[in-house]
């Protein structure tokens, strides 16, 4: 298994999650906004039927919003048809308003800046295409119903020179926002590409493609409580020093790219990672059976055991592998990897293909295996501490020898 699509789905997620936020913001700020609006029709006296229905619409499409982003629903798809939708509703009770007489002083400064905020999120798509209808609904808006109060005495030439005047601009103010827009998705996609690339080369090993230790782990914890169980293979090339000090690290580098490539194509491997060396870890699918898994594992085996065709001739490899099942609910991650990690330095000790983790074969090993790592621990963290004893004469009761103790 390559990264990349590991890699894309957790910016995809961070990409989701930040527009997720912007759409939760917005919706709850529209919703404060449309109460105060409201608040202040009421107050002032002037609050009537239109108002009203134009309010309750927008509590509903900005509700609408608001829950889309908190249960993550269609988020993008939500958010577009939302800003639009309450674009749509504002020209509408706009027109409505100019043709029922009740219009106010601040209408028309509102019909040109008002849509600008509505849509200044959208991509530069959607701006583009809602340029000419802004534009032509501020035209048909100023020539019917706003030009009168600002110019009575104009002519007719003047009338229309006035609106396609006010009409461009607020359609090129759209388009400056597409525009803006535009630039801000360019740099967007250029920042989501480095993001990805700096997050590939952190998590992927350089030489073969593949998971490294750290995103390996990585991915297990993600998968390890959605799973009912997992099945781990770990791989380990026998004799690959002696390999690489005979023909040179370019030949070893080539073997460990084709058997890299050999176990990511193997049947039932899901997810594969080089560990580090000559070490590769495989997870395999567990849905299958268990008499699948051994099929799988020979198969395996024989895949990276291939000989391989390179200048000189033929090189021979070849490979231990440990496998162990464990129970997400029964056994810890930890756990799991150490039986692996037991078969497979069971089946190198034994000159075996492969060996599957036998707790009455392998408890010995892994206990001892776990005593090795704690007494590690223990030196490290020093809790282990030395005393010298004193051994002494019976009869001259002088000290003769010392000895050293530790507990």
């Amino acid at each position: 298994m390559m990264l990349g699509d590991v890699h894309h789905s957790d910016a995809d997620a961070r990409v989701s999650d930040r527009v997720r936020l912007i759409a939760l913001c917005t919706s709850i700020l529209g919703l404060v906004i449309n109460a105060l609006v409201c608040m202040i029709y009421i107050l002032s006296g002037e609050a009537n039927g239109l108002v009203y229905g134009e309010v309750a619409i927008y509590a509903v499409i900005l509700g609408t919003l608001c829950w889309c982003a908190f249960r993550r629903v269609r988020i993008r798809q939500s958010f577009t048809t939302g800003l639009i939708a309450i674009f749509v509703v504002f020209w509408v009770g706009t027109f409505i308003e100019a043709w029922t007489d009740q219009t106010a002083p601040f209408d028309y400064p509102l019909v040109l800046f008002v849509p600008l905020f509505l849509v200044i999120i959208l991509n530069h798509r959607i701006l583009f295409g809602l340029a000419p209808i802004q534009a032509a609904c501020v035209y048909f808006y100023t020539i019917e119903f706003a030009v009168s109060s600002i110019g009575p005495a104009w002519t007719m030439s003047d009338q229309t020179a006035y609106a396609a005047m006010m009409a461009a601009f607020s359609g090129f103010s759209f388009c400056a926002l597409g525009i803006v827009a535009f630039a801000r998705e360019r740099a967007d996609d250029k920042l989501y590409e480095l993001v990805s690339e700096k997050e590939a080369l952190a998590s992927t090993d350089g030489l073969t493609g593949l998971m490294n230790r750290r995103a390996f782990m990585d991915h297990l914890r993600r998968v390890w409580p959605t799973r009912k169980k997992i099945r781990i293979a770990f791989v380990d090339l026998d004799h690959f020093k002696p390999l690489n000090d005979q023909f040179g690290h370019a030949v070893g580098d080539k073997v460990l790219r084709i058997v890299a490539d050999r176990i990511s194509q193997a049947d039932g491997v899901i997810a594969t990672a080089r560990l580090g060396g000559d070490e590769f870890a495989v997870v395999l699918d567990e849905r299958s059976s268990l008499q699948s898994v051994d099929t799988a594992l020979c198969d395996l085996h024989r895949s990276i055991t291939s000989d391989i065709q390179w200048e000189a001739g033929l090189l021979t490899i070849g490979a231990s592998i440990g496998f162990a099942e464990g129970h997400t609910r029964k056994q810890s991650l930890s756990g799991l990897l150490r039986s692996a990690d037991t078969a497979m330095r069971r089946a190198k000790s034994n000159h075996l293909d492969w060996a599957v983790f036998n707790p009455k074969v392998d408890n010995a090993a892994l206990a001892s295996s776990t005593l090795e790592m704690e007494l590690k621990s223990a030196i490290q963290n020093g809790q282990i501490k030395a005393a010298v004893q004193p051994i002494a004469d019976a009869k001259s009761r002088k000290t003769v020898a010392y000895e050293l103790l530790t507990r």
